[in-house]
């Protein structure tokens, strides 16, 4: 049994689904940040722990690894928001990543995970280790998909976007330009809507950049300012 195809717009449908799901027990998610610690142990019966990921796992840049028959979830300790605040958006998509497993391939990690090997002092082997630089196979995009639609909800992020700048036109941004100016436009409109939905600048700029908002500029040349 394999992960199946899934389109965007499965995926965007699904992540909705948990927050309304969520919304309609424990109350209306309205506005960012989404809670994502609260609806994985409360709306999905999650048990989220911090440890030495890599120590435990044996996987040198482990972030998150999930076992869907116990439904536990562990993060790796380096970003517990709490010690490093700095990593908070971070450990956000990374947990809610991991909720993309769980939500989106629960049936394929449960067949699998009793195949895999133990890992010394777990009770059973996880059934996926997610790496920092781990490839990016569809069962790997899928949920990083799944937790960009969950913490930062397209409608949402339009909103936010309309209130900042006064409509739903996409800005453009110059490659060149940004290359110079590490502290320039492109990287402050990211670092602005990511402070507002908790995740990171990474995340935020591309799903800027995948709503259609953030364009990069064709045809400009680079001039000193």
């Amino acid at each position: 049994m394999k992960p199946r195809y899934l389109s965007k717009e499965e995926i965007e449908t699904d992540a909705a689904r948990l927050l309304e799901d969520y919304g309609r027990a424990h109350g209306e998610v309205k506005k960012p940040p989404v809670p994502i610690d609260e609806i994985a142990e409360s709306q999905l019966q999650v048990t989220v722990d911090l440890d030495d990921l890599p120590a435990l796992t044996g996987v040198p840049d482990a972030l998150g690894a999930t076992w869907a028959n116990q439904r536990q979830v562990i993060i790796d300790e380096s970003l517990d928001p709490i010690e490093h605040p700095e990593k908070e958006g971070r450990y956000h998509f990374t947990l809610c990543h991991e909720v993309g497993h769980l939500r989106l391939h629960y049936e394929y990690l449960a067949e699998r995970e009793p195949q895999l090997p133990l890992i010394p002092g777990c009770q059973s082997a996880p059934s996926v280790v997610c790496r920092l630089d781990g490839t990016r196979d569809r069962f790997e995009w899928q949920a990083d998909y799944y937790s960009a639609a969950c913490l930062m909800p397209r409608t949402w992020v339009y909103d936010a976007w309309e209130r900042e700048y006064g409509s739903r036109e996409p800005l453009y941004y110059d490659d060149c330009a940004f290359a110079w100016s590490m502290d320039g436009f492109y990287r402050k409109t990211a670092s602005r809507f990511a402070a507002v939905f908790r995740v990171s600048r990474q995340a935020m700029s591309i799903r800027l950049q995948d709503l259609g908002l953030l364009r990069k500029a064709r045809g400009l040349e680079f001039r000193w300012g």
